[in-house]
Formats: C-alpha cells, structure tokens, sequence
C-alpha cells in the first residue's frame, strides 16, 4: 500500500496505515513488516507515531546505462 507524493502529509496516509493493520488483525497476522524510504518524511512519521520499532536499514544500488 502506498499514497503518492502529491497525497503525502494530508492524513491519508494514518488512515490507509490504521485499516492495514485491521485487515492484518482480522486475518489472524502477528506480525508487520513495512518501509519506506528515509527521504519520506511523512511515513517515517506515521511508522513512529503508531509504534513501529526500526528494524533494519537498507541502502540502496543503482547503476545508470
């Protein structure tokens, strides 16, 4: 699940994050794993605001052609 840049910051996001985590509860899940990137201001916030524990951080590669 994600919300594009242009709805970031407007509270969509809480919403999308909370209704995940209802489906997730009802199907019996345990566990949430999710991410975003460092840069994504608004997620990062959402992911402390409900909790999430940092588990690992990722660098990522790329090579232009």
């Amino acid at each position: 699940m994600g919300l594009l840049p242009k709805f970031r910051g407007k509270g969509y996001g809480k919403w999308v994050h909370r209704h995940g985590f209802q489906m997730m509860r009802e199907l019996g899940g345990k566990c949430y794993h999710g991410g975003t990137s460092t840069e994504n201001k608004s997620m990062v916030y959402l992911f402390e605001k409900h909790r999430c524990k940092l588990f690992r951080r990722l660098q990522e590669w790329m090579l232009r052609l």
